[in-house]
């Protein structure tokens, strides 16, 4: 399905080789990388809006869908990820064009003779250009203006209207591109070569599976970004492949955990060696297998170039007649080492196909297949050595719900080759998995990795909230996982709140609303005071009160998430800043009693001896309002707060709240040093002797 395709173009500065790879793992090359990670900024041309025709005239985005949301929430899906060290920032609009070298990163669906020439037939293309040591200095993000199935126009929409794709699905998997992602062998993950047009699937959920990454997209990411506490949090497999004595070059490797289906896959280096990191705590089974299909060499950009060995058979790591268990632990290193044969595979898996139980009807997305809990349905899988001489007890599904009833013929063929009929029992579950399905005849084995996507059965309420404790992040740095009494807070996960943003208005009390949009979010059923909500993010302020642990629910349109234990700790400052991102310029003002204030920026530097004004939250303080209510002079809670500036103690005069602003809010007022050194400073403040974020700077002359 050629219109479903991704692809990504590196357009590479004078005098480099001509290598065109994304995130790139083999050979002597440097991987692609950002050093921009942590505040990646898009500008959005304003091509990209609802109704946007291309000069056929027919629409390349559906009069009813919301783009810049679909583009924030791409956004927050890399956003959530705790373990990695990145953030992309809101999205700005303007009129910005695409071009490789003015170091914008543009997201464009202009409809010219370039983009047409730059997409093809592709749903979107990312442009790079990229530094000898790896360095992504500019990434454009082209959408195609004039995508056809099967000749008819297929715009993007937001809505899931039937026949058209899905533009945050889209734009989530071009900025995994911009962030150094290559293409994934798992047909589940974001970073899938192709994505199916929506419509009306058999088995698929009754209503739209939310956006989410995969295992293997957060792998990447915590991998290559990793967070301060990933090292601690995460683990590693690795290992060779190799047929006798030669290093197999160009595999891919799977770590899939068979009992919750959570899936990671790399490839091999030139030297048949490979390593699968920041793998979550699971007890996995590894195998290799060639690049036959769904997933060619051609589709992945890291082995453009390289010749790659696609003529030996799958194999699993302890041998596939009883293939050896991993366990990764936080922090571990667990060696796998596969052995397999030479020779071209004659068992394989590229195609599964969804039926009804009776196969009365049938077909396929192009990609993994989503389908609902609860139900029973036949998969029909097709491939070399796919026959009538396979059981039931050759067939095994890596991951939760779903069990093996019969096997047998269909009576359908499929590319020209007769498809197996096997039916599937899917138990309801109220939360997302992704299975393997894994072939057996005689001694070798196929399988489609991670191409079962389950969605929740309709009993267990698809659209209800959902989020982790990792998505809970203080709102000014960033860090996550732990929350402190009147924090400011951003929650990042799926169904939170409405479609389009509902921001807050103050009651006749000057108080912050406890529902907005829909949404509540209960502290051991206490309702937070909230800022805004949306469907992937929603911000308010931690009541006050709280210890030990709190059990957090969200609740919206009257469906609730599952309760989330989120750590309540005295204190977690953190600064804001100028970029949002938590890093760089922080959000700071210059006081001069004559003057008054204005912005701290590199023009308008603070003077030694001078005062500054910063903002942050998560101070822990209780200044006798409640929290989300508008503040008025509060007590000087300066007592057990330090502050340095480039290192050099300064005084800080006060900390507290900020009258006028909603309690949460925190103010430290802080005196530069006289001998504070000049330029871009790091600024700490430490409450009871816990620092701030690190990267926050002020500006100092």
């Amino acid at each position: 399905m050629r219109a479903g395709l991704f692809a990504s173009l590196a357009v590479v500065l004078a005098g480099m080789s001509a290598q065109a790879a994304v995130h790139t793992t083999l050979g002597s090359a440097k991987p692609l990388y950002r050093q921009d990670a942590g505040n990646l900024q898009f500008v959005v041309n304003t091509s990209v809006q609802a109704g946007a025709k291309n000069s056929s005239g027919a629409l390349s985005i559906t009069a009813d869908s919301n783009p810049m949301q679909a583009i924030s929430q791409a956004a927050a899906e890399w956003n959530a990820v705790a373990t990695a060290a990145v953030h992309i920032a809101p999205p700005g609009s303007g009129s910005t064009g695409i071009s490789p070298s003015d170091g914008v990163n543009v997201i464009t669906i202009e409809d010219t003779a370039e983009t047409r020439s730059i997409v093809g037939d592709a749903l979107a293309v990312t442009m790079y250009e990229y530094m000898p040591s790896g360095v992504i200095t500019d990434s454009d993000i082209v959408l195609n203006p004039a995508i056809t199935m099967n000749g008819h126009a297929a715009p993007f929409s937001t809505t899931h209207a039937a026949g058209s794709f899905d533009l945050q699905a889209v734009v989530s998997h071009e900025m995994g591109h911009a962030l150094g992602a290559d293409h994934s062998g798992l047909l589940s993950s974001t970073m899938f070569q192709t994505t199916p047009p929506n419509g009306s699937f058999v088995g698929a959920p009754k209503t739209p599976l939310a956006d989410a990454l995969s295992a293997d997209d957060i792998s990447f990411v915590s991998g290559v970004y990793p967070s301060s506490s990933a090292s601690s949090q995460l683990g590693t497999i690795q290992g060779t492949v190799t047929a006798g004595a030669a290093a197999v070059v160009g595999a891919t490797v799977f770590a899939v955990s068979p009992s919750t289906g959570q899936s990671i896959c790399t490839l091999t280096k030139a030297d048949g060696s490979y390593t699968l990191n920041a793998l979550p705590p699971d007890t996995y089974l590894v195998y290799a297998q060639p690049l036959t299909g769904p997933v060619l060499p051609q589709n992945l950009y890291s082995l453009q170039g390289v010749t790659v060995n696609t003529s030996f058979r799958m194999a699993f790591y302890g041998g596939n007649a009883a293939p050896a268990q991993l366990t990764v632990s936080p922090g571990s290193v667990s060696q796998a080492s596969i052995s397999v044969v030479a020779g071209a595979p004659t068992l394989e898996l590229p195609l599964v196909a969804i039926g009804n139980a009776n196969l009365t009807v049938w077909g396929w997305t192009g990609a993994g297949n989503t389908v609902q809990a609860g139900q029973t349905l036949t998969l029909l899988l097709t491939g070399s050595g796919i026959d009538g001489s396979i059981t039931a007890s050759d067939v095994r599904i890596l991951g939760p719900s779903v069990t093996v009833r019969s096997v047998k013929p269909s009576g359908v063929n499929i590319n020209g080759l007769p498809a197996l009929a096997v039916t599937v029992d899917i138990a309801p579950r109220s939360t997302r998995a992704t299975d393997t399905i894994v072939v057996t005849r005689g001694s070798e084995v196929a399988a489609y990795s991670g191409g079962l996507v389950i969605a929740p059965s309709a009993a267990g309420n698809s659209n209800a909230p959902s989020f982790t404790a990792a998505g809970m992040k203080n709102a000014a740095s960033y860090q996550a996982g732990t929350v402190a009494p009147g924090e400011i807070f951003a929650l990042f996960g799926s169904n939170l709140g409405p479609s389009s943003l509902a921001l807050f208005q103050l009651d006749s009390q000057n108080r912050l609303p406890t529902t907005l949009g829909g949404t509540q979010v209960l502290f051991d059923g206490i309702p937070a005071p909230l800022i805004y909500t949306l469907a992937g993010q929603v911000s308010g302020i931690v009541p006050y009160g709280l210890s030990g642990a709190s059990n957090v629910v969200v609740t919206y349109n009257g469906a609730a998430s599952t309760a989330v234990s989120i750590p309540v700790i005295s204190t977690v400052p953190g600064l804001f800043t100028v970029s949002s991102a938590g890093t760089g310029p922080g959000s700071i003002l210059n006081w001069d009693p004559k003057t008054g204030a204005s912005l701290n920026t590199s023009a308008h530097a603070a003077a030694r001896g001078g005062t500054i004004v910063a903002y942050g939250t998560g101070d822990g303080f209780f200044y006798g309002y409640d929290a989300g209510t508008v503040a008025g002079a509060g007590p000087n809670m300066k007592a057990g707060v330090t502050a340095t500036i480039g290192g050099v103690p300064a005084t800080v005069a006060y900390a507290g709240n900020s009258p006028g602003l909603i309690t949460g809010l925190w103010q430290i007022n802080i005196q530069v040093p006289s001998n504070a050194p000049t330029g871009a400073q790091p600024l700490v403040v430490k409450v009871n002797g816990v620092a701030s974020q690190a990267g926050v700077t002020v500006a100092v002359k």
